[in-house]
């Protein structure tokens, strides 16, 4: 779950939001082509300038396994309805051998 701004990154302030949002999104790229399913969940992407909501919906976006993993949570009862329809998801998956 994120707000989406990749104002951090390693423990470094103040680091450039793009080059934040490219290594997330590359992250994600290369653990969905190891088979790996994501969700991705924003919470109040809304209250977000402008340019910085647009750069959070699209790592977010890109990040999850597809639109359909990608949530856009505005309150917490949102929040809690997201969390709940991945848990419903998740309950389904069966390891095999």
């Amino acid at each position: 779950m994120s707000d989406g701004v990749f104002n951090t990154r390693r423990g470094w302030d103040n680091q450039d939001q793009q080059d934040a949002s490219d290594d997330a999104k590359a992250v994600c790229t290369a653990m969905k082509a190891k088979g790996i399913e994501i969700y991705t969940v924003g919470f109040d992407l809304d209250s977000l300038p402008s340019s910085e909501r647009t750069m959070a919906e699209d790592t977010l976006k890109s990040c999850g396994s597809s639109l359909e993993h990608f949530y856009n949570t505005l309150d917490p009862a949102e929040l809690q309805n997201a969390f709940r329809d991945i848990a419903v998801q998740l309950s389904s998956v069966s390891l095999t051998r």
